[in-house]
């Protein structure tokens, strides 16, 4: 019984490791257009996020800017948007609608091929 328990976690684990920092496209379930303008990048974060920062620096690199959110001050803002845990970070196309969706610190260029695809 153990051993499944053990197999299981591991399993759930290196599920989640994978996905962390991966984009993922934004379905139509987040719907709100968040702002103007081509590779805006909304980045969700909270007082008490670890990464937030590595985040909130990656965003600064890529040559688009952003707009940072506190998930714990804007809550509904938030529940729009569905997010659950920061940092969470959406690529918005240039008719204000999230394309793109990260949670946990993405890799650069992952970020950069995600704005470059939302500003065709």
């Amino acid at each position: 019984m153990a051993a499944a328990v053990l197999g299981a976690a591991t399993i759930l684990g290196v599920w989640w490791r994978r996905r962390q920092g991966r984009f993922t496209a934004v379905g139509t379930a987040v719907g709100t257009s968040a702002a103007a303008g081509a590779g805006t990048l909304l980045l969700f974060t909270t007082p008490t996020c670890t990464s937030c920062h590595r985040v909130r620096e990656l965003c600064a690199t890529v040559g688009v800017g952003y707009e940072e959110v506190d998930a714990s001050v804007e809550v509904d803002r938030a529940r729009a948007f569905d997010v659950w845990r920061a940092p969470t970070l959406f690529v918005i196309d240039g008719a204000g609608v999230p394309v793109w969706r990260a949670t946990g610190v993405p890799d650069r260029d992952e970020l950069v091929a995600a704005v470059a695809g939302a500003t065709r």
